[in-house]
């Protein structure tokens, strides 16, 4: 203390108790100490700015910005901002904004890049400022520009596919359909949300729900599964669905991703080819059916001529079963120890065409029909030999009756005639060549009217026609005889008598009209010379009737009076 002099004439002193704010500046240097060290560990960059004046920064925001710490104390922090953003950033400070947003930061040599800003409105030394941390995004953003890409990529390649490609949850709900969706007359929105089964054929639903479960439970990736799948138009084609499962993070669901394909074409050609397999089984058990019980003779044969099977036929013929026959050679089966003379498929080996020959046997005392067809391979030699036997003994038979039988009827004094069933000629005989002149090349394909025209007239030619025409109306086996005639060479009226009858094959069907033809012309001429004779001897015999008539009436009255003496004198005789 001091007097009014000035001088110094005591000391008085106070004590306070500063404990607290010690402690409290302990407590502040401490909490800017772990504030420096949170900031300067913290990834993005953080700074407090008042009005945009920089007070405190971090390490991080020095390393992002390219400034040094004692640049950035005291700078605007506009400037590490672009000028592309400043103006949002200016109204966001300005607006106490404390939402994350995005804009453009800008670096000390001018090298722009992205970053995300959020600020908040502090208490800093007595005074209210901003904290801003700022983080550079170009990994993020470029990351997003990948992913973006990929997913463009993705879509293009699902959307320029023809297969089907669907994302659903576990249950089976759309959650992503592709754009070759459209081609079944949905809207890829309309499918989401809704379940994959509600479009599969109701034949098929029960199936593809299970197919659905088990692939679930199983995790049975690469499962495959066709089934029916419904159009807009209510129309169905055939889908054939590849699955799996896929797990995006630990923090998504797992879903499920199908790939299908339509195989409605397949299914078609698989069901024709299933089809063709049933006609080409059945008509391979036809064939087999036919094979067996055929009449006829049929063998396999290797081109050494061993056999390798006959058909039922075949063995009964033989006496012999499939394991004698199986190995040997076909001549070695008739006892012979080398080949048939004119053998046939000996020749069809040779020319490689089917070759037809009729030959006797005698060790069978068989006439045969042969035909041997070669089954060429690949590379055009004689794979088999496919051999048709016919026992044509009874056809030989029958051809020497009808040829004895034709010589008869050749030979024979009586016309024969045979048509077909429009009346044309097929065959005559010699007797109609001797009658008519016309040889058989010359009537063959001609009409009656065609061959009669100006040697009969018209009506004995139509009734030559109603007659052929009445005999084809007849069962077999019957037969009309009718009387017809015509003129000769030498303008003479013939008469003769025809038996005509419809002519059919074993199966009862027509073939035409055959006629047996007697020339009664002289029977004729003798019936009229008798008639003639006839009549003369009854005018003789009516002339004795009258003559023996005259007499008897002249004769009548003597013989009567003698008639009467001669009875008188016999009673009187009597009575003597």
């Amino acid at each position: 203390l001091r007097d009014e002099k000035g001088h110094i004439f005591a000391y008085q002193g106070f004590n306070i108790d500063v404990t607290e704010q010690k402690e409290a500046e302990k407590t502040l240097c401490e909490s800017e100490d772990r504030f420096k060290a949170l900031h300067n560990a913290s990834f993005g960059g953080i700074f407090i700015h008042d009005k945009g004046l920089i007070l405190e920064c971090n390490k991080a925001l020095s390393e992002m910005s390219g400034y040094e710490y004692d640049e950035l104390i005291g700078m605007d922090g506009l400037l590490l901002i672009s000028e592309k953003s400043r103006e949002t950033v200016m109204s966001n400070i300005l607006a106490g904004y404390e939402e994350p947003y995005e804009a453009l930061g800008v670096r000390k040599n001018g090298q722009e890049y992205p970053m995300r800003l959020e600020a908040r409105n502090i208490q800093y030394k007595g005074r209210q400022v901003r904290v801003v941390e700022c983080r550079d995004i170009t990994e993020q953003k470029q990351a997003e520009e990948e992913a973006k890409y990929s997913r463009d990529l993705i879509k293009l390649i699902t959307d320029n596919m023809f297969d089907l490609v669907a994302l659903t949850d576990l249950k089976g709900n759309f959650e992503f359909a592709g754009k070759s969706h459209l081609a079944l007359g949905y809207d890829q929105d309309y499918l989401i949300g809704r379940n994959v089964l509600e479009f599969v054929h109701p034949e098929d639903q029960h199936r593809m729900a299970r197919e659905l479960k088990d692939f679930v439970q199983l995790k049975d990736d690469g499962r495959r599964a066709e089934y029916r799948y419904r159009c807009q138009d209510g129309s169905y084609l055939w889908f054939e669905t590849l699955g799996k499962t896929v797990q995006q993070s630990d923090f998504h669901p797992e879903k499920l991703l199908f790939s299908t394909r339509d195989i409605t074409s397949r299914k078609q050609k698989e069901e024709e080819l299933r089809k063709s397999r049933q006609a080409l089984d059945k008509q391979v058990r036809l064939l087999n059916g036919f094979l067996e019980n055929a009449p006829d003779i049929l063998s396999i044969k290797k081109p050494d001529l061993t056999v390798i099977r006959y058909n039922k036929a075949g063995y009964e013929f033989l006496g012999k079963s499939p394991e004698d026959v199986h190995g040997n050679r076909c001549y070695e089966l008739l006892g012979r120890q080398t080949n048939c003379d004119n053998c046939a498929s000996i020749d069809a080996i040779r020319t490689k065409k089917p070759v037809f020959r009729e030959k006797y046997v005698s060790e069978l005392d068989t006439y045969f029909s042969c035909r041997a067809n070669p089954v060429i391979s690949e590379n055009g030699n004689v794979e088999y030999i496919v051999e048709i036997i016919r026992d044509i003994t009874e056809r030989k038979k029958n051809e020497e009756m009808q040829s004895i039988f034709s010589q008869m009827l050749q030979n024979s004094e009586h016309i024969a005639v045979f048509k077909d069933p429009s009346l044309k000629y097929v065959l005559i005989n010699n007797a109609y060549t001797k009658l008519t002149g016309h040889t058989l090349p010359q009537v063959i394909g001609k009409t009656d009217k065609e061959l009669f025209q100006g040697i009969s007239t018209p009506e004995q030619i139509q009734e030559y026609i109603e007659n052929d025409r009445k005999a084809l109306e007849l069962s077999p086996g019957r037969s009309i005889t009718v009387e017809e005639s015509s003129l000769d060479e030498k303008g003479e009226t013939r008469t003769f008598i025809t038996k005509k009858f419809p002519v059919h094959d074993e199966h009862r069907l027509l073939l035409g009209v055959g006629t047996i033809t007697f020339d009664i012309t002289d029977l004729k001429r003798a019936e009229r010379e008798i008639m003639l004779i006839n009549q003369q001897l009854e005018q003789v015999n009516a002339e004795k009737d009258k003559l023996f008539s005259i007499i008897a009436h002249d004769l009548k009255s003597p013989i009567s009076g003698i008639y009467s003496t001669s009875q008188l004198l016999a009673q009187e005789a009597g009575s003597i």
